[in-house]
């Protein structure tokens, strides 16, 4: 479940840049460099999710995810350490 829900994640993130970058265009608001930065992220969430899904089985595909999860759980932490926010209420931190 693991597995899918990560696919599914990273899907949805392609989407979001794809459908930014739209709407960015339809408004007349693209600079220079924005197309490039939003299909980039777009190419990389779709490729992130076909990578996961491609392991040659349960195990490999498995480890594939974990390696997605500890990837998210570094960059939170650094943006923790970096701006000095942590979450609140008891919510888990990138460490």
């Amino acid at each position: 479940m693991a597995d899918l829900h990560r696919v599914q994640n990273s899907y949805t993130a392609g989407l979001a840049h794809a459908d930014v970058l739209r709407r960015l265009t339809a408004a007349g608001e693209v600079d220079p460099t924005s197309p490039w930065t939003l299909l980039r992220g777009a190419l990389e969430d779709f490729a992130t999710g076909l990578w996961l899904l491609d392991g040659t089985g349960r195990s490999e595909r498995r480890r594939r995810a974990l390696s997605v999860w500890d990837e998210d759980m570094r960059n939170r932490q650094q943006h923790e350490r970096d701006t000095g926010h942590l979450p609140s209420g008891g919510g888990m931190t990138g460490a």
